[in-house]
């Protein structure tokens, strides 16, 4: 929810604005002027004239917010969603609201907000700063039927850096991914290190984007220009004390960015993205559970990221850590493996100390995790194959790399998709790569309440 800072419009333009409202509406700004006061916040540029028709001063846009509406964002997303012909039901449904009162919203307060007819561009404000642009109408509109959505998790190794020559190789992360027949609809990375370093301004990124939008051929547009069939957007998360950041890639085509949730917004949330995919709003989190910190962190971590199981939410990635389901493939002697080859330091990052001096695989974080309510798409398949070499870890070749869904989002395993990628000839990873199609049926008609209003 916007702050009341936010909220509250600039004092030398306020009595100009209160002129321009309507009788009664003078407890709240409008759109224009929340639209103009985020412009000044985030930027120095001019706001979109397309949010202000007739002019660039706020108070020439008249859509106010309707009275007792403290935030503007189910307004927006009603009026948004009625420009793609959603039905009144399901957009009442969705957020909450009486179907009257939101009719009167629309008719009383969005009928001068005429549009121009020109394509809009959306901005996709990044954690680090940059911005990407694209036209509104390639946002992809809810589909009429079920859509499989094609999921991977994969990591590289410090995304292919080397720290004798500085740099990327980008040719492990063409190798790695075009085994894929497909393109992914969302790729979880699970190490994209200094791929939005300052040092770099950001070329390692820009390069990364570059191969995967290479991998799966090119059409020619309108224009008759080459282009790439697949173009990815990233969202790169920030975490603290480690440069081996998780990052998400998404094909617009399907999945529709919304809010991106930046590292220092509360725990929870912070670096994830919500989508619109098929008509749902979804959470997406690419993850990497640093084991670092030992089993402590690791149960921060199964809390944090457990309680996202609230919402309709997809995380994939490294999460360092296994399940004790019986179908796990658990040595009893990953304790003595790991002393015997010489990898102690891996019974903090995977072991849990008992009383007797011992270690044994911590499986409590991955287990807790679950338990908040979530399905991983590996036991849903009945597939337990390890995702990690048997050259590392004491050997001991755990599923670490996972892909997980919440019990509140509408999407089913496709049977017969899920997969573990286990190269023939030498790996270019020490970590198996794994992908899946998830089933995402559009809202019914009547759909229950979103169970998640951005804020």
């Amino acid at each position: 929810m916007l702050t009341s800072q936010q909220r509250a419009p600039a004092a030398s333009s306020q009595s100009t604005r209160t002129s321009a409202r309507p009788p009664g509406r003078r407890r709240w700004p409008t759109i224009g002027q929340y639209v103009a006061a985020e412009h000044a916040r985030l930027t120095t540029e001019d706001p979109d004239a397309d949010w202000l028709p007739r002019s660039l001063e706020p108070k020439d846009f008249e859509l106010a917010l309707p009275r007792y509406e403290r935030t503007p964002y189910r307004v927006w997303s009603a009026i948004e969603q009625r420009a793609r012909a959603v039905p009144w039901s399901r957009i009442a449904a969705t957020l909450g609201v009486a179907e009257p009162t939101l009719r009167s919203w629309i008719r009383h307060h969005a009928t001068p907000a005429q549009r121009p007819s020109r394509p809009r561009r959306t901005t996709i404000i990044h954690s680090a700063g940059s911005r990407l642009a694209a036209p509104a109408n390639e946002r992809p509109a809810t589909m009429t039927g079920a859509l499989d959505l094609h999921v991977v998790t994969a990591n590289l190794k410090r995304a292919g850096y080397d720290y004798d020559t500085r740099h990327h190789d980008h040719t492990l992360l063409r190798q790695l991914l075009s085994t894929l027949e497909h393109p992914p609809h969302v790729l979880f990375l699970s190490e994209c290190t200094f791929y939005d370093a300052r040092t770099y301004l950001s070329t390692p990124l820009f390069d990364a984007l570059g191969v995967l939008d290479s991998l799966w051929g090119t059409t020619v547009d309108a224009h008759g220009r080459t282009v790439p069939a697949v173009q990815y957007t990233p969202f790169l998360s920030t975490v603290a004390g480690s440069i081996n950041s998780p990052g998400l890639f998404i094909d617009r085509r399907y999945v529709r960015p919304r809010c991106w949730y930046p590292a220092d917004w509360r725990h929870v949330l912070a670096n994830s993205l919500l989508a619109d995919i098929n008509g749902h709003d979804i959470v997406l989190k690419s993850v990497h559970w640093n084991g670092s910190a030992g089993y402590t962190g690791f149960d921060r971590l199964s809390s944090q990221d457990g309680q996202l199981a609230q919402r309709k939410a997809i995380l994939a990635g490294d999460f360092n850590a296994t399940s004790s389901h019986p179908g796990e493939h658990l040595p009893p002697d990953w304790y003595e493996l790991c002393l015997s080859q010489g990898n102690a330091h891996k019974l903090s990052q995977k072991g849990i100390r008992q009383p007797d001096g011992t270690w044994r695989l911590n499986t409590q974080a991955l287990d807790a995790f679950l338990e908040h309510g979530w399905w991983d798409a590996g036991e849903a398949a009945g597939d337990f194959t390890p995702t990690v070499r048997p050259a590392i870890d004491g050997g001991s070749g755990l599923r670490i790399d996972r892909i997980t869904v919440s019990n509140r989002t509408p999407a089913r395993l496709v049977p017969g998709s899920y997969t573990v990628h286990v190269p023939d000839g030498p790996a270019v990873s020490d970590h198996c790569m794994v992908s899946c199609r998830l089933r995402i049926e559009p809202p019914p008609t009547a759909a229950a309440p979103n169970a998640f209003t951005p804020h």
